[in-house]
């Protein structure tokens, strides 16, 4: 995230599978849509997907790897 990074004007995330390993790996599968206005042009739509994986830290949840981006650009 940087001063060149466009600003969302609304956004939806639709989840596809989320898997659970031993109580200590998640992984999350989802697609996202968003619209978006660069800081030189007008808004615009994109789509793409992403995966998560985080590990058990206590009571919660840290994500230690990330994948993807938008459709066309993987």
């Amino acid at each position: 995230v940087g001063p060149e990074t466009p600003r969302v004007l609304r956004y939806r995330l639709r989840p596809l599978k989320v898997n659970v390993f031993d109580h200590e790996v998640g992984v999350v599968h989802y697609k996202y849509e968003a619209d978006v206005e660069p800081a030189a042009g007008s808004a615009k739509h994109v789509g793409g997907r992403w995966t998560e994986v985080y590990k058990r830290r206590g009571s919660g949840w840290l994500m230690i790897a990330v994948s993807g981006g938008p459709d066309g650009m993987r």
